[in-house]
C-alpha cells in the first residue's frame, strides 16, 4: 500500500491498489486475532495498518469509512494505553488517532466531538513531551496537535482560543 499511493513517500500514484493492500493486509491481520492479541505490539502494528487506511481514506472523501476505521483504531490503541499505561508508544498511538478522529470530524462538522477528541489528544502528547523533552520527533507531534487544535477554533472564527494555541504550536 505505501508503494502504491502513500503521499509521504515516493509512490507510484495507485490508490485503488493502495486502499485494496491496506484491506487485504487488514484481513490478513484479522484473522490472525490481531486485534484481541495479548501482546500490545501486534495489536499496535494493526493499528498502525488501519491508521494507513484511515488516511487514504480520507484522502480520497471516503469519510464515513474513515471514521469507522479510526474509531477501532482509537478503541484498540486505548485498550494498548490502558493495560501498558507506561509504554510511550501505546501512549503516541492513541494520541494520534485522537488527533486524526478530530480531523476527521470537523470535515464532518462535528465541532464538539471535533474540539474535545483534539484537546485529549494535545493532553496525550503533553504527558509524552513532558516524560522526554528533548525527543525532537515528539516535540513535532506535540506542535502538530496544538496546530490541529487550533485550527478547529480558527474555523469556528473563535479566535481568542485559537491564537494561544497557534503560539505554543
Amino acid at each position: 500500500g505505501d508503494i502504491q499511493g502513500d503521499p509521504n513517500g515516493g509512490n507510484v500514484g495507485n490508490v485503488a491498489g493502495e486502499v485494496r493492500s491496506y484491506n487485504e493486509a487488514i484481513s490478513l491481520r484479522r484473522s490472525l486475532g490481531d486485534p484481541k492479541s495479548h501482546n500490545p505490539k501486534i495489536r499496535s502494528d494493526f493499528t498502525k495498518v488501519l491508521m494507513k487506511l484511515v488516511a487514504v481514506e480520507q484522502r480520497t472523501d471516503n469519510l464515513d469509512a474513515a471514521i469507522q476505521n479510526c474509531g477501532e483504531a482509537l478503541g484498540l490503541s486505548d485498550v494498548s494505553h490502558r493495560t501498558e499505561p507506561d509504554d510511550p508508544l501505546a501512549t503516541e498511538g492513541l494520541a494520534r488517532a485522537y488527533m486524526e478522529l478530530a480531523k476527521l470530524q470537523q470535515r464532518r462538522s462535528e465541532t464538539d466531538p471535533a474540539l474535545e477528541n483534539a484537546r485529549r489528544g494535545v493532553e496525550l502528547w503533553q504527558s509524552l513531551v513532558a516524560g522526554f523533552p528533548h525527543d525532537r520527533s515528539r516535540q513535532e507531534g506535540l506542535a502538530y496537535a496544538y496546530w490541529r487544535w487550533a485550527e478547529l477554533y480558527a474555523r469556528l472564527y473563535r479566535s481568542r482560543e485559537a491564537l494561544p494555541l497557534y503560539e505554543k504550536a
